[in-house]
């Protein structure tokens, strides 16, 4: 009669054991998704300071770059003077 209860017992310690394994497993899988999904929140909150800081040096490449075709060509028609200097 002991022997039984006391496996009994066990089979319980083990599936109590068991069940808050499994328990604390889900939890830990729900913490690590939900920190990918702030950290995908922060990468799609900062694309469209990317996308600005781009825009702006695009326009200051495409500004100097015309204002080196307009002097190369300049300096081959010889109209280029040495005071002149590129900004």
């Amino acid at each position: 009669m002991y022997i039984q209860i006391g496996a009994l017992g066990i089979i319980l310690l083990a599936l109590v054991l068991i069940y808050n394994r499994l328990v604390r497993l889900k939890n830990m899988a729900h913490n690590a998704l939900s920190n990918i999904d702030v950290q995908l929140k922060k990468r799609y909150d900062l694309i469209p300071a990317l996308v600005d800081a781009v825009k702006g040096y695009m326009d200051h490449e495409q500004a100097l770059l015309e204002k080196i075709t307009q002097l190369r060509s300049r300096a081959q028609k010889g109209n280029l003077s040495d005071e002149q200097s590129v900004d």
